[in-house]
């Protein structure tokens, strides 16, 4: 079995597999991943500021992408108060990103 390091070092000098060290080491963008990092604060910040409840609703339906069915099984709820619970996270985020988009920009 090869050491990782022997593959690459093979690759980064053999010309003709340029194209896939370039696409396996270099695949992200140092720039971009400072802006995920930042962005990934900033998400975590507004989650932050929810209500337990809230943000639990969010997460489980925004980001694990659970159905609305299966999230109120899973909190015991009604459709219906999922449906208020994920508007008012939807609308606290919206306002809490706002606010840290604008402290964000302004230290820039």
């Amino acid at each position: 079995m090869n050491s990782p390091v022997a593959c690459v070092s093979h690759d980064v000098y053999d010309s003709k597999k340029m194209h896939t060290v370039r696409s396996s080491i270099w695949v992200s963008d140092p720039f971009k991943a400072y802006e995920q990092k930042e962005f990934l604060k900033i998400i975590t910040y507004a989650l932050s500021e929810l209500p337990g409840r809230l943000a639990q609703v969010f997460i489980l339906r925004e980001i694990v992408e659970l159905s609305s069915q299966e999230i109120c099984e899973l909190m015991d709820i009604s459709v219906c108060n999922l449906y208020v619970m994920m508007h008012r996270a939807r609308k606290r985020m919206r306002h809490n990103l706002k606010l840290k988009w604008l402290c964000e920009t302004e230290k820039s």
